[in-house]
């Protein structure tokens, strides 16, 4: 088979004990060429007769195609693996030369090839990157397996006054199910010259979501579970790094284009679902467009869960933007005093949940109605103390 320039999905992946289709790697919401692949150099000793030319192996997450390519990088022919057809991988030692006899590290993986009986290829790569690869594939396995991050959704479409028309979704994955469309996102990269990406923020016609690229962590609400949409922490800046944009889709929504200007406004959104904030999108563009557009896919809705069936990303925690962290943050600022005409020093913390700015004796906060913790995070030297201290014990700082 020949492969294109970037990478070719695996056909014949099948996770056991789920009702997973292999054709939602089809349909990725970030293109391969901005996510992290391992490459490495090999060199086929065993096996797979007609493909001796092989020099190439990349091992592609989940996120693509949870898939292992073994090519030539001068033809782009070879072979794909799913990694879930892989029974094990072992290392062994192979003696070589004549007179100067060394061991040298070789490694054996045993699958299942185009449905026929297992196939073991020997490899020969730099034995310093062996524990990596090895790694890279059971994490990747590990993934696969996760009953939690492939939770099969049903929803329920009116086609017509007497039938409903179900489509399946798999809302924790970063894939887009049928007739799934992106009306608005938000990606933050790494890298100057090779961008890749670390996190999304998505809305969909099914869903509000986010995910973790570096630790393969999902969150969603879909559409019909949105109770509200609030905008906290609005302010202007005069650059930014991460931008949002719209994409054209069925709705009817306000945009605007990428245009450079000399001040923004920018913003947390926070998506109420169950009367809690399952998901914050952090220093979004234009928060208050966001914000309509969440609400005005929610009222041009026209599908329903099926009954017993999960809403919201109930099993797992909300994940937070990695940029961030989750302690109630301390933030000295000062507060108007208008019978005396003065202002004094407050002591206030940042909630973890929505970061609206409450005052440090509150014990819940008066925006989302989170729990607040006793325990605040200095925004100088980032060391922990109780909020009742006078000073932070590692600085200095007066909280009061």
């Amino acid at each position: 088979m020949t492969f294109p320039k970037e990478y070719r999905y695996a056909q014949d992946t099948n996770i056991s004990n789920s009702g997973f289709n292999p054709s939602i790697f089809q349909t990725p919401m970030i293109g391969a060429n901005m996510i992290d692949k391992f490459t490495y150099d090999v060199e086929i000793q065993r096996g797979l007769a007609g493909y001796n030319d092989i020099n190439t192996m990349e091992v592609h997450p989940i996120e693509i195609d949870a898939s292992i390519l073994l090519y030539n990088k001068k033809s782009r022919t070879g072979i794909t693996i799913s990694i879930s057809k892989i029974n094990d991988i072992r290392t062994t030692n192979v003696i070589e030369g004549s007179f100067r006899k060394r061991q040298n590290e070789m490694v054996e993986i045993e699958f299942q090839f185009k449905g026929h009986s297992n196939t073991t290829i020997l490899l020969d790569m730099d034995d310093r990157k062996i524990n990596e690869f090895k790694q890279q594939v059971f994490n990747t396995q590990k993934k696969l397996q996760d009953n939690i991050l492939w939770t099969l959704c049903t929803l329920s479409f009116e086609s017509s006054p007497s039938s409903n028309s179900p489509t399946e979704i798999y809302p924790m994955v970063p894939f887009l199910s049928p007739g799934e469309q992106i009306v608005w996102d938000s990606i933050e990269t790494k890298g100057i010259f090779s961008k890749k990406v670390k996190w999304l923020d998505s809305i969909t016609n099914y869903r509000v979501y986010q995910y973790d690229y570096e630790n393969h962590l999902g969150n969603f609400v879909l559409i019909p579970a949105v109770d509200d949409v609030v905008v906290t922490n609005s302010h202007r800046i005069s650059d930014s790094d991460r931008t949002g944009t719209y994409m054209k889709s069925r709705y009817t929504v306000t945009g605007y284009g990428n245009t450079k200007t000399t001040s923004k406004t920018v913003g947390d959104i926070s998506v109420f679902a169950d009367g809690k904030p399952y998901i914050v999108f952090r220093n979004i563009i234009d928060p208050n467009g966001v914000s309509k557009l969440i609400k005005s896919v929610k009222k041009q809705c026209r599908f329903t869960v099926v009954p017993n069936q999960y809403r919201i990303s109930n099993k797992m925690p909300p994940i937070s933007s990695p940029s961030l962290e989750s302690e109630d943050e301390y933030i000295p600022t000062t507060k108007y005093d208008n019978q005396n005409n003065s202002t004094s020093k407050i002591r206030m913390i940042q909630c973890s949940k929505c970061r609206q700015l409450v005052e440090a004796n509150s014990k819940f906060c008066n925006q989302c109605g989170s729990k607040l913790s006793r325990e605040i995070k200095c925004s100088g030297c980032n060391n922990i103390n109780l909020h009742d201290a006078i000073f932070f014990n590692s600085c200095g700082e007066r909280l009061v």
